[in-house]
């Protein structure tokens, strides 16, 4: 009976501490933004959009075992102009009603080029379309939680965002600061 009792506690010894470093995280919605950015016209256009939600299992030790999968709503987006932000949603740019979320699942999460840095390469779905993208980023305890810190560019184009214009850019700026607990 010993032995089974050894067996066992050797077996949680092991298993536990790799378990408990990796922490299962939620985001927080009001606590973080998603924020974008594309030249309109010469100018610099800018917005946001709420409603995040998801799990991210994280563990800065142990980086290859972490996981994101989170999404957005696309109908939260916000110019700050009604009449443009129901033109974001309609059937011309983000097709709200029909794709009501755009999200974001890790297939890979690496260390970055600097400490506290980490590259997420997974599937961006937007629009009905999913490709491919790496997302650099940074991870900082702060708070009770962690703060994912995040930019890169995508190509609206890419995922039939609009189509070709001479005053709007193709390429989107996006600004990620997820707090997660």
């Amino acid at each position: 009976m010993k032995s089974i009792w050894y067996i066992i506690l050797v077996f949680l010894a092991g298993f536990l501490p790799g378990k408990l470093l990796s922490q299962i995280l939620q985001p927080d919605d009001n606590a973080s933004s998603v924020r974008f950015s594309i030249r309109n016209f010469g100018f610099t256009t800018t917005g946001t959009f709420k409603g995040l939600e998801g799990h991210i299992s994280f563990d800065p030790k142990n980086i290859m075992q972490s996981h994101f999968d989170a999404s957005i709503a696309a109908s939260t987006i916000n110019t700050g102009i009604s009449a443009r932000d129901r033109h974001l949603k309609s059937e011309d740019y983000f097709d709200a009603g029909h794709f009501p979320m755009i999200t974001i699942k890790s297939e890979t999460v690496r260390s970055g080029n600097t400490p506290g840095s980490f590259i997420l390469h997974g599937e961006l779905a937007l629009k009905g379309v999913s490709r491919t993208i790496d997302i650099p980023f940074t991870a900082k305890q702060v708070n009770g939680g962690v703060l994912f810190e995040g930019e890169f560019t995508l190509n609206r184009l890419d995922y039939k965002v609009g189509s070709n214009s001479i005053s709007l850019a193709d390429n989107v700026n996006i600004e990620l600061k997820v707090m997660a607990r």
